[in-house]
């Protein structure tokens, strides 16, 4: 698998994978998305109920050690 940097300080992002997508995450400059990606995963929080499927999913991006 290709590692990804960021385009914004060009270090190494890590993946995290949520409801079949691939985020590409960096510590100090966020989340990126490929293009698709935010609708496919607001289409799947609908599922849950937007904010608990919201909070329950995109916390891990922000705890590296949740797998």
């Amino acid at each position: 698998m290709e590692v990804k940097t960021c385009p914004v300080c060009h270090q190494a992002m890590y993946q995290k994978e949520i409801k079949g997508i691939h985020i590409d995450v960096c510590d100090r400059h966020g989340v990126f998305l490929d293009r698709g990606e935010l609708q496919h995963l607001a289409d799947e929080f609908k599922k849950e109920g937007f904010t608990e499927g919201f909070s329950n999913n995109l916390r891990v991006l922000w705890r590296p050690d949740i797998s």
